[in-house]
């Protein structure tokens, strides 16, 4: 991720507004003077960050970084305005920002477009926030933190969206060079521009590169040095360092496939605490309920309606009219009917491909059973579809990849072509989850697990079976129960239910 182009001055560079700076006498930074643009997985990998409203109506520009297709990386005082450790003083972990804040991003193929973030997550020792976008981006090439800090005196890029030498708004984000310099404070970083270039207004949040392009560390403020519009000749710029964030920010951006919810007899869907039989109420009024990467979404019981979960109890987002049914994996949630399917992005709903008789969907894979033949087709980008198979007694995708089963046996499809590697004797049905697979017995129909040396019993009959990374579920009249690969039994974790679904 090369880039070479920004300088700005101390002061903040948050564009649009007024802001604290790290130094005294430094406010908030913006966009790169006297850079360059930033082409390639760089720049697909940056957004340009409205918060509360463009400048028009009295918001501000910040930089960002996409880390996952999902999630963007930030400084906090983008948000409040607040500096230092206090910096996300009022954001609350798991919850949305206090002001809207929109995502410019662009998609393969597209124009940009809008996605609104619907979470944050703040530090509490440092100026970073983390921030969801309501929906993933397709195509992107996130960014990779860097594991070290840069050794004084070397030489890292920034890239932002901020102000430059000679365009108030740039159209495209900008990098410049800047040399890392002594005297910086606990998790910071003291850069200073050079020559022409510059951190600018705008450029807040931007990305601090390695020369192996990985991100070091989020800029905070700057003097506007060789910013259009000022005069400040200091070429200090500061930034907060984020290589030694990797485990957090893996936590909050790489799904552990951990969520198990399930619908009541009244319309509520609960989430599963993973302990004993507790489980917390999300909503009500649903009658379905469908789990995925980068998502959880309910059908109203009354309008059909679809809707997204927001992350905390009982809030929940309209983004859809009824469908014949969804799926959700990481690359977003589509719904399908008899016109075709679509994908929500973040916005509204795009058609990515023809109607299908079932849909699957897991990591970044969506599959469908094509009418009339039952062929299995694979969508390969949005709109193109390529057929991988031919019809069988069921499907299912899980971390490990696509599954088929017919009278034969059950297949695991090699990624390439149509062809497809036995992993043992026929099932009925098949559940998947995480790195996990079920199938049903023919005759008995038992659950089965496989296992590296073929299908295992591992219960009875049920009504229905899921999966995921904290074990396998089944469910009947009686209740749920979770299995025990340690004891070999089924344990009950609630009462019966009416949907069942993991991510």
């Amino acid at each position: 991720m090369g880039v070479n182009r920004k300088a700005a001055r101390l002061a903040g560079c948050v564009a649009g507004v007024t802001a604290a700076g790290l130094l005294a006498a430094a406010s908030p930074a913006s966009a790169v003077a006297g850079g360059a643009p930033v082409t390639g997985a760089a720049a697909s990998a940056l957004v340009r960050l409205a918060i509360g409203g463009d400048a028009t109506s009295g918001g501000h520009a910040c930089t960002g970084t996409l880390v996952s297709s999902q999630w963007v990386l930030t400084t906090a005082s983008c948000l409040t305005g607040k500096t230092g450790a206090q910096a996300g003083d009022g954001l609350v972990d798991g919850a949305p920002p206090a002001v809207a804040v929109n995502a410019a991003v662009t998609e393969t193929g597209k124009p940009t477009r809008q996605i609104a973030v619907d979470r944050v997550a703040p530090r509490t020792d440092r100026d970073v926030v983390l921030l969801r976008l309501v929906a993933p981006v397709l195509g992107a090439s996130p960014g990779t933190l860097a594991a070290t800090p840069p050794p004084s005196s070397g030489q890292v890029t920034v890239a932002g969206f901020g102000r430059t030498a000679t365009e108030w708004i740039p159209d495209v984000p900008q990098s410049a060079p800047l040399t890392v310099a002594p005297g910086a404070p606990d998790h910071g970083l003291a850069l200073e521009a050079t020559g022409t270039s510059g951190v600018c207004r705008g450029d807040a949040g931007a990305p601090v590169f390695t020369a192996d392009g990985r991100i070091t560390g989020v800029v905070t403020g700057s003097y506007q040095h060789n910013c259009l519009g000022e005069t400040a000749t200091n070429p200090a710029v500061s930034a907060v360092r984020v290589d030694d964030l990797g485990e957090w920010v893996t936590a909050h951006t790489v799904t552990g496939h951990h969520g198990l919810y399930r619908i009541d007899a009244n319309g509520a869907v609960l989430g599963y605490s993973g302990t004993g039989s507790a489980w917390t109420t999300l909503g009500t009024g649903f009658d379905r309920v469908y789990a995925g990467e980068s998502a959880l979404v309910a059908t109203r019981a009354d309008t059909h309606d679809v809707y997204r979960y927001i992350g905390t109890p009982g809030q929940w987002a309209k983004i859809g009219g009824p469908g014949d049914g969804f799926v959700v994996n990481a690359d977003g949630v589509y719904g399908y009917n008899g016109g075709g399917v679509l994908r929500w992005t973040g916005t509204g709903w795009e058609t990515v491909g023809p109607a299908g008789t079932a849909f699957y969907a897991a990591g970044h894979l969506l599959a469908r059973t094509v009418p009339g033949t039952g062929d299995l087709s694979l969508m390969t980008a949005p709109g193109t579809w390529v057929k991988i198979g031919t019809s069988g007694t069921g499907f299912a995708i899980n971390d490990d990849g696509i599954y088929g089963a017919n009278g034969g046996g059950v297949y695991h499809w090699t990624g390439t072509g149509s062809t497809w590697a036995s992993v043992g004797k026929a099932q009925s049905a098949l559940y998947a989850g995480a790195h996990t697979l079920l199938g049903i017995e023919p005759a008995t129909k038992d659950v089965n697990l496989l296992t590296g040396t073929g299908w295992s019993r591992i219960g009875g009959s049920g009504d229905s079976f899921a999966a995921n990374a904290d074990g396998v579920y089944g469910v009947n009249s009686g209740g749920i129960y979770r299995w025990s690969a340690a004891s070999g039994s089924w344990a009950s974790i609630g009462p019966a239910t009416r949907a069942l679904a993991t991510d």
